[in-house]
């Protein structure tokens, strides 16, 4: 009779247990799938806003050299404005083609190391919500482990 109430609360222990896990763990898997998908747009943001700072940068420069070729040869009116006009439109297509590119990259970044911190952190959460039968080549029988 005593072998009788041991084993039944055991089994109740296993049951309240597992029922607690299965909910930790949902979400807890359901937390880390959020911070994955945070990580991967964060790398394709990254990806995106770092060529366009270079191509921002590029235009801002064709458009300076525009400028300077204006004001280098301003005997020529007709082509002095010509050029200046052009040169300022680089210049500012530049301007606001690498300031998103900043603004992306640094959203980027964030969302990447903000992810990749709150993984580690719930995959730690997962591997401490874990309880049952634990089995280890290095010890002798089985080992029953309740997480509190």
């Amino acid at each position: 009779m005593k072998t009788l109430r041991i084993i039944t609360a055991i089994c109740f222990f296993l049951v309240s247990t597992s029922i607690a896990y299965s909910q930790d763990t949902a979400m807890f898997k359901a937390k880390i799938h959020k911070y994955q998908n945070k990580v991967r747009n964060g790398k394709i943001l990254t990806i995106t806003g770092t060529p366009l700072i270079a191509v921002g940068g590029i235009l801002f420069a064709v458009g300076n050299h525009n400028l300077q070729l204006s004001n280098d040869y301003s005997i020529f009116s007709d082509e002095s404005q010509r050029y200046s006009i052009r040169g300022t439109n680089y210049e500012v297509l530049g301007l606001l083609i690498g300031e998103a590119g900043i603004a992306l990259t640094v959203t980027g970044i964030i969302n990447r190391s903000i992810g990749k911190r709150k993984i580690t952190q719930y995959k730690i959460k997962l591997d401490n919500a874990r309880s049952g039968f634990y089995y280890r080549p290095d010890q002798a029988g089985l080992r029953l482990a309740f997480k509190f």
